[in-house]
């Protein structure tokens, strides 16, 4: 079976019934990436060609855990590791208001930001919100899936101009930058 006949064969049963397949197996591609060989079957023999011309595996139905697209030794993961974030939500508490307004964004999500941003000398909340969308370990960071859209630039700098306090924001960098500085004291086996 040809390459494009085979992709005419997998948009076609896309656009059907696809989720019927009962089995899959692993891509010798790569070690996280489900191809749907048992279905649409392998190209044969003498199909593939010596010269390659140019990657185009773009429209590649893949199931993926974005967890496996992070580094392991990847500076967000030991950050992640090192503060337990769930501990913000009490910082912040007391600016929220608990039965009137829309929901909010994640106050960890809007901090992360300013993280990354900080961590990575992006120049703007701009230029971060949109580092952030294509970024996968920092998308994995926030808790964003791929096909969820990322808070805006603006969200974030409204928060930090009209909802966080100075105050705050200071006592939540300084509390985030002593829990990382323990947290590699930990791990490395120096304290703790």
């Amino acid at each position: 079976m040809s390459s494009s006949a085979w992709l005419e064969k997998v948009h076609k049963d896309i656009a059907g019934d696809w989720h019927t397949v009962s089995r899959f197996s692993l891509s010798k591609k790569s070690g996280w990436s489900w191809a749907f060989s048992d279905r649409y079957g392998r190209m044969g023999k003498g199909d593939e060609k010596m010269l390659e011309r140019g990657k185009m595996d773009r429209d590649l139905v893949e199931f993926v855990v974005i967890d496996q697209l992070v580094p392991k030794e990847h500076l967000l993961r030991k950050i992640d590791a090192a503060v337990d974030f769930t501990q913000l939500y009490e910082m912040v508490e007391p600016l929220y208001c608990e039965d009137n307004g829309r929901p909010s964004i994640d106050p960890v999500v809007l901090f992360k930001m300013v993280l990354i941003q900080h961590l990575y000398g992006l120049p703007s909340l701009r230029r971060t919100a949109e580092e952030v969308s294509a970024n996968n370990c920092y998308r994995w960071f926030l808790g964003y899936p791929l096909q969820e859209e990322t808070p805006h630039f603006s969200t974030v700098s409204y928060n930090f101009r009209h909802r966080f306090t100075e105050e705050t924001v200071d006592k939540v960098f300084a509390w985030i930058l002593s829990e990382a500085a323990q947290g590699h004291l930990r791990t490395s086996g120096c304290g703790g």
